[in-house]
């Protein structure tokens, strides 16, 4: 009688078979150097050598803090690329430099801060640098590690944040299952996802986390300017603010947990969740919230400076 033939191993079962690694170091072997003839132009494998990245990384940092320097505090990239894409109308005469001037001056404070891109280039950076010289972790495996750290980080605050607005604030729309909303927590979700990932599959046998009197200054620190921020406008004076929301009525800003931009979802009954946002200029709240966003960056950070035990 014939033996049954032996079941074929499944997916889970080859990956354990692999040498620890083996998929980052099949993945460094990856060459896609673009070239025009013999000139070497672009490495398409932006994950086969962590120095080079970095190399490139570092300038993007200190432009951002330039144009974050001369744009204003709490200037935001929206700003150079509403303009930039609306010069051709201008040449072409479809609209005056007063609106082009508009263009430019409108997103200031809204959106994407210059901050939040220094922030967290930063924090690849150092991250990223520490693996390679602490740990020896190189090339695709140290990008990966540094990029999903990077995500967890930038998931817990937006995550912080969107709580906080939505108890504080009383912004119910900012956490519920009605799009486009729930797409941005949808990917939020991934960012912290994808870092407890790569966290969890540490071996902590030989490793453990960066437990210092760095990380307890930090994380202090961090506690301290969430509170602050939360209680702020019974510090400090704000300017609070009124708006008409259709399905409920006039909705006001509190002194909890105060913004430099409100964004505020104008229409309930529409099951649109998104929202129209409404600046006010306060530079030192800005500063707490900023400041906010550094140290818990900075908390995380240093955590994730593993060990050796």
């Amino acid at each position: 009688m014939k033996d049954k033939a032996s079941k074929p191993p499944s997916f889970i079962e080859k990956v354990k078979k692999k040498e620890p690694g083996y998929y980052f170091r099949k993945l460094d072997s990856y060459d896609l150097m673009l070239h025009i003839g013999k000139v070497k132009l672009f490495q398409l494998n932006l994950f086969r050598d962590d120095v080079k990245l970095r190399k490139v990384i570092i300038p993007l940092i200190i432009v951002a803090g330039i144009l974050w320097l001369f744009q204003g505090f709490d200037s935001s990239v929206e700003q150079i690329e509403y303009f930039i894409l609306n010069v051709p109308s201008y040449i072409l005469g479809k609209i005056t430099w007063s609106q082009l001037v508009f263009y430019y001056t409108d997103p200031y404070g809204k959106y994407v801060h210059y901050s939040a891109f220094v922030i967290y280039m930063l924090f690849f950076v150092g991250i990223s640098k520490y693996l390679r010289e602490k740990l020896d972790v190189v090339n695709s495996q140290n990008i990966t590690a540094s990029i999903c750290f990077v995500a967890f980080s930038v998931g817990v605050f937006e995550y912080f944040w969107n709580i906080s607005y939505y108890f504080l604030q009383n912004q119910t729309w900012v956490l519920t299952f009605e799009m486009p909303q729930f797409r941005i927590l949808l990917q939020n979700i991934f960012m912290i996802t994808v870092g407890l990932m790569f966290i969890l599959g540490i071996d902590w046998k030989k490793y453990k986390p960066n437990l210092d009197k760095w990380t307890s200054i930090f994380l202090t620190y961090t506690i301290l300017l969430i509170i602050v921020w939360c209680l702020y406008g019974l510090i400090f004076p704000v300017q609070t603010i009124s708006v008409q929301v259709s399905g409920y009525g006039t909705w006001h800003s509190t002194l909890y947990f105060p913004q430099t931009v409100y964004t505020v979802d104008t229409n309930i009954l529409d099951h649109v969740a998104a929202g129209e946002q409404f600046w006010i200029q306060n530079d030192l709240l800005h500063l707490v919230n900023t400041s906010c966003k550094i140290f818990l960056t900075l908390t995380i950070f240093n955590i994730l400076k593993i060990k050796r035990r």
